[in-house]
Parts: C-alpha cells; sequence; structure tokens
C-alpha cells in the first residue's frame, strides 16, 4: 500500500510553475528592454530597494 498521487493536481501544480516562470522572465525581459541592458551581463534589478537589502545581506 504506497502513496498514490492524483496526476490532475500534479498537472495544475507543474502549469501554475510554467505560468509563475513565464512572467517572471517577462519582467526581467521588459526591465532589461527598459534600461537598455543585457541581463546576462549587467545588473538589471541595481537600483531597487529589494535588491540593494539583497546584496546588503550578502555581504555580511
Amino acid at each position: 500500500m504506497g502513496i498514490h498521487a492524483d496526476p490532475r493536481a500534479q498537472g495544475v501544480v507543474a502549469m501554475m510553475a510554467i505560468a509563475a516562470n513565464v512572467i517572471c522572465i517577462a519582467v526581467i525581459i521588459k526591465r532589461s528592454i527598459e534600461m537598455g541592458k543585457n541581463p546576462y551581463s549587467n545588473e538589471v534589478f541595481k537600483g531597487t530597494k529589494d535588491f540593494e537589502e539583497a546584496m546588503a545581506r550578502a555581504e555580511v
């Protein structure tokens, strides 16, 4: 008697994860176009409050 997972629930979670990834990529692309920077070689979120806080935590 093992654990049986519902494949429909797994499909829903997978679709939600794909949607979240598409939204994140769209935000990065939109921001990089607005700033005129390459997201692979430049910091796209530099200057935002959250970015500065994260970098301050990383230095500690």
